[in-house]
């Protein structure tokens, strides 16, 4: 009856290390789809943020497009007042 006792005994504490290295294994399943949902998201973070970083450079470059071409404009109609006022000079003279 001792040997009985004994390996029901051994029998529940290979049933509690088992349990145990499951739960553990599962707990480091768990842990690195946790870590790998992390990753996943800071990558997506990353690639918005390039994206973001894209659209916000070509919002840049086409402002810088319209001031340049603002200015060209201005450049224009200041030669052409000028032409207008040396014709009028010229007319009156």
């Amino acid at each position: 009856t001792g040997d009985y006792v004994f390996f029901q005994q051994l029998r529940m504490h290979s049933y509690s290390t088992r349990i145990t290295l499951m739960s553990n294994e599962f707990t480091v399943v768990r842990n690195r789809k946790h870590s790998q949902s992390i990753a996943d998201y800071s990558l997506h973070s990353i690639r918005e943020g390039i994206v973001f970083g894209k659209l916000l450079q070509r919002r840049v470059q086409f402002l810088k497009s319209v001031k340049l071409l603002e200015t060209v404009i201005l450049n224009i109609s200041q030669a052409v007042n000028v032409s207008k006022k040396q014709l009028r000079h010229g007319i009156e003279t």
